[in-house]
């Protein structure tokens, strides 16, 4: 029997939640699909741009969403799914980050990655180089804020912090990006 979710602010999504029954065992499931098909990609592209690899980001999303398919019945009922699964995506490769520091040749295997992806290579390059330069939360507020596209709020939201800090860190990152890219790269 499918339901409609309780709509939020921020809440965009038209998933719905259903249970099936397997064995006699009611599983929620329906609507999953159709979150992970439409967030997949937004949600490790961002991922990669914090972790500065894209095979880890891939990693941890595939635990995020995993994680988020495990407990789907609440998942699907947050204000934002989205910022959920992205937050535990985040705090997974920060704990990967954190047990292995990257070695110096990582660099450029994550260089060598953006080079793999096609157009605007060098751009990506820069941009990768400038971003690898910022503290890890003024990395994760301009990669959330700009580079995803979220709302300050949102960006408050998914970092787990006041919307004041949000501001602070894209304030502070985005003066150091101007000073390596220079004072046009955020309208590019």
């Amino acid at each position: 029997m499918a339901h409609a979710l309780r709509m939020t602010a921020s809440y965009r999504a038209p998933w719905t939640v259903s249970t099936v029954s397997v064995d006699g065992v009611e599983r929620i499931s329906v609507g999953f699909a159709e979150f992970f098909t439409e967030q997949w990609e937004p949600v490790v592209t961002s991922v990669a741009r914090v972790t500065m690899s894209r095979s880890v980001a891939e990693d941890v999303c595939a635990e995020a969403f995993a994680r988020a398919f495990a407990r789907w019945g609440s998942v699907a009922e947050h204000p934002s799914p989205r910022a959920w699964v992205q937050r535990v995506a985040l705090n997974l490769g920060i704990e990967v980050y954190r047990r292995r520091r990257p070695p110096a040749w990582l660099a450029l295997a994550a260089r060598a990655e953006l080079v793999d992806q096609g157009s605007a290579a060098a751009d990506r390059i820069e941009l990768h180089d400038a971003l690898a330069r910022l503290t890890r939360r003024q990395r994760e507020a301009v990669v959330l804020r700009y580079l995803v596209g979220l709302a300050e709020q949102e960006t408050a939201h998914v970092m787990g912090c006041a919307p004041g800090s949000v501001k602070t860190h894209l304030s502070r990152g985005l003066e150091a990006m101007r000073g390596t890219l220079g004072e046009t790269w955020r309208q590019q």
